[in-house]
């Protein structure tokens, strides 16, 4: 087995999970265009006044965009009571704490970014983003891509997305679509996106032309 180039300041740390900045507008540098572009793909194939839960919250961001800029009857379900509570300081925005599997009731959307390579059961995760979902609904799921560039730049070891205990499984965009192949559920759309990085705050400002 291949050794990782594992750093427990960054997968210990407490705002690992919650991304605890107090700074919205660096949560909208990071996310805003993300979350809007997943929300503008997601609305040309739902219906009017579409209903929206968020499973493994975050921070809550994607949330408040859904509410604020589209007016959407949004909510999310997160079971780190940290986050839960950063959401609701920082944002306005009121989560539900709790692990999704206890959650009742369904929606026309259903969203998880980033949380199906941390389950042990990834099938039962799907099974039960289904099972929140209305049918002729939407799930939409994000994970990281082991094919992506950065990956392939910095190799394997190097990846900061392999991070045993807290990422357990990797998918690519065949094994993805195996999965909902065998639950039967039909892919309307798959993109690969990017995430912002703050590269110039790494930069030394006596070696920047400007």
């Amino acid at each position: 087995m291949a050794s990782v180039d594992y750093d427990p300041d960054q997968y210990e740390s407490d705002d690992y999970y919650t991304m605890a900045s107090n700074d919205v507008r660096d949560m909208e540098t990071r996310w805003g265009f993300r979350s809007r572009y997943i929300l503008a793909k997601v609305l040309e194939h739902s219906g009017a006044e579409p209903t929206l839960l968020d499973v493994g919250a975050g921070n809550g961001y994607f949330v408040h965009v859904a509410q604020r800029d589209l007016g959407l009857a949004a909510t999310g379900i997160e079971i780190s009571a940290t986050a839960v509570k950063f959401s609701d300081d920082v944002l306005g925005v009121k989560l539900i704490c709790g692990d999704a599997t206890n959650h009742e009731g369904q929606y026309d959307i259903v969203t998880s970014f980033n949380v199906i390579e941390h389950v042990q059961d990834p099938e039962e995760h799907l099974a039960n983003l289904l099972r929140l979902t209305k049918t002729g609904g939407f799930v939409v799921i994000t994970t990281p891509n082991p094919n992506c560039i950065q990956r392939r730049v910095v190799g394997l070891k190097k990846w900061k997305m392999i991070c045993p205990p807290h990422h357990i499984n990797l998918f690519t965009m065949k094994a993805l679509e195996a999965m909902a192949n065998s639950a039967d559920i039909e892919i309307v759309a798959h993109e690969t996106l990017s995430t912002y990085v703050k590269v110039v705050k790494d930069i030394d400002t006596d070696s920047l032309l400007l």
